[in-house]
């Protein structure tokens, strides 16, 4: 058979290739390798308690070991094109010789074509498979990560187990890494030796006042107890808790003091005492002085005086924590001041005049009922009247007698006018009965003449009596400071040759823009009665002797007034209280005759 035979008959054999894959399905792609040293590609997720330790942690990834996808028709779905048995490639003999050279090899055959949908359902199982194998390369990377964390913290809290923590300090000495034997030794030496040379100096105003000693205060050191609070920081709990909480003494170191005093602090007690005493100043009140001799500017105030004390509070405080922490040095005393309670501001606000009033003193009056009205404003003028007490008039003015500087002088007593000793006084009453009604004084007891009197209206006298039926004029200081009175005789400022009874009421100021007064209402008139009255000048007020001299009084008509206080406010009234209904009866036409009967 010639080369070209041979040519031919061999031909069919390469025509004809192996039908076994032909219409065939391809082979699931295989499953990746696993990673080198046979550990599986997924485990089970960590703790809460690994999570917590991977915090702050770079992850670390694993790196699989993906074997690598093999040339071949297939490898486009990404699996690995099967290997044929040794000495076969693609089904054929290694025997078979290639055409020569120029020869026209047949056509291969077609590719069965694909069916619809058939890539898209070979992808999707690879593509879990894809994301199964991530997840399990993230999570055990992230695993990794806690543990190593974890194993961090196990082994800083074990490296304390028999050291104090770092950031603890007894006595300024930080103990940090040291034993327990190594923490005592070191505090005991420093401990010992502050306390021996421990003092504090107590300066007042440069000066020293006082040295106090440790000795003196039996002052010790206890060791053993602030290293047991500094022993047991961060030692509570698990692992991960005495972790967190020695971070936080990195925030807020730990301090204890080992010294203490001895628990008998009467020592102190006793130093401050005598200080105290050395130190303390009562406070003076400001004063007034009330002189009446100076009408114009009667006040002289006398500035308050501050006084002072030491606050044993606080500087046994200061002691105790200059003790506490062994720290020695001066400590500056600083007394309190005590203020006063009254201050002349507050005096200057109480001394306002409240009420001035006058009335005018007859130009008929004699030497001796003016002397008279003179003398009762002494003996009343310079009153101090304190919150709440009552003045009466017969209490301060006394008995009218000559030895208390009164003189005889008409009166009006028992509804007539006769000769008394004291006689016109009743005008100084009456002065300071309206002064105190304008100064809205209480009114305890007051009462009317029988009469009108010639220096007032109806309805604002106040009469007064001593002998026989007493009769007093009285008000109460109802406001909350005191009460001062001047009264006096001066001349009429309207008439230079006359004289005024005075009265000024001083007390604390009343609201801005307000003021009081006494006003009267007639109610009713009362007729002047028929008959006439016949009496004896027994006193012989109209100087007559005989049965047969007279003197005719005219009649008087009688009325019946009405008293109110008034508030003003700015001049307009505001308010009206009743205060007395006064009756004065009318008088008839009386004759007055001598006690002697005419000689024959």
């Amino acid at each position: 058979m010639n080369g070209n035979d041979s040519f031919q008959q061999q031909a069919p054999q390469r025509s004809r290739r192996s039908t076994r894959y032909d219409g065939a399905t391809p082979p699931a792609p295989s499953a990746p390798m696993p990673p080198s040293g046979g550990e599986g590609y997924y485990q089970q997720p960590m703790t809460d308690r690994a999570s917590a330790y991977g915090q702050g942690h770079q992850a670390q990834r694993n790196q699989a070991a993906y074997p690598a996808a093999q040339s071949g028709g297939y490898g486009a779905w990404g699996w690995q094109q099967p290997v044929p048995p040794s000495g076969q490639q693609g089904g054929y003999q290694q025997s078979y010789q290639p055409p020569p050279m120029g020869s026209t090899p047949p056509a291969s055959p077609a590719k069965p074509p694909r069916k619809p949908g058939k890539s898209l359902k070979k992808i999707l199982p690879l593509l879990a498979v894809l994301a199964v194998a991530i997840v399990a390369i993230v999570v055990g990377g992230n695993v990794n990560d806690h543990l190593q964390a974890e194993r961090e913290t196990q082994e800083i809290v074990a490296f304390y187990n028999d050291k104090f923590v770092p950031n603890v300090y007894v006595d300024g000495i930080h103990l940090g890494g040291m034993t327990w034997e190594q923490g005592v030794q070191a505090v005991t030496e420093k401990a010992q030796s502050r306390n021996d040379a421990w003092s504090v100096r107590l300066m007042y105003r440069g000066q020293l006042v006082r040295e106090i000693t440790a000795g003196e205060l039996g002052m010790t050191v206890n060791v053993q107890e602030a290293l047991n609070q500094a022993w047991g920081q961060a030692r509570q709990g698990d692992a991960y808790s005495r972790k967190q909480a020695m971070d936080a003494l990195t925030v807020t170191p730990f301090e204890a003091f080992s010294a203490l005093p001895a628990g008998d602090t009467s020592a102190i007690d006793a130093i401050l005492a005598n200080m105290q005493q050395d130190v303390y100043r009562a406070p003076q009140d400001a004063y007034v002085v009330f002189d009446t001799s100076k009408p114009s500017n009667p006040f002289t105030f006398h500035d308050e005086i501050p006084g002072r004390m030491l606050d044993v509070t606080t500087l046994k405080d200061q002691l105790y924590r200059m003790m506490a922490q062994m720290e020695s040095g001066d400590l500056t005393v600083e007394p309190t001041e005590i203020t006063p309670t009254i201050t002349v501001a507050k005096l200057k606000d109480q001394v306002s005049v409240r009420a001035s009033y006058y009335t005018k003193i007859s130009t008929t009056s004699t030497k001796e009922r003016t002397d008279n009205i003179a003398r009762a404003l002494e003996l009343i003028n310079g009153t101090i009247l304190h919150p709440g007490e009552v003045f009466s008039f017969n209490g301060v003015v006394g008995k009218r007698s000559l030895e208390n500087g009164f003189h005889y002088a008409i009166e009006y007593a028992y509804g007539e006018e006769r000769m008394g000793i004291g006689g016109g006084i009743c005008q100084a009453s009456t002065t300071l009965y309206i002064a105190a009604v304008q100064a809205n004084l209480e009114i305890v007891k007051r009462e009317q003449h029988s009469d009108k009197v010639n220096y007032t209206d109806y309805g604002k006298d106040a009469t007064v009596n001593w002998d026989g039926k007493k009769i007093d004029f009285t008000f109460r200081n109802n406001t909350d400071s005191d009460i001062y009175i001047m009264a006096m005789l001066q001349s009429d400022p309207d008439n230079r040759k006359r004289w005024v009874a005075k009265v000024v009421i001083y007390g604390k100021a009343m609201e801005e823009g307000v003021t009081y007064d006494l006003v009267t209402e007639t109610v009713e008139t009362l007729p002047i009665p028929e008959e006439k009255v016949y009496k004896k000048d027994t006193n012989n007020m109209y100087g007559l002797t005989y049965t047969t001299d007279e003197k005719k009084i005219a009649g008087k008509e009688g009325i019946v007034v009405q008293s109110y206080r008034v508030k003003y406010v700015n001049g307009v009234e505001v308010e009206r209280t009743p205060m007395y209904l006064d009756r004065y009866e009318a008088k008839p036409v009386t004759i007055y005759t001598g006690t002697k009967k005419p000689e024959d």
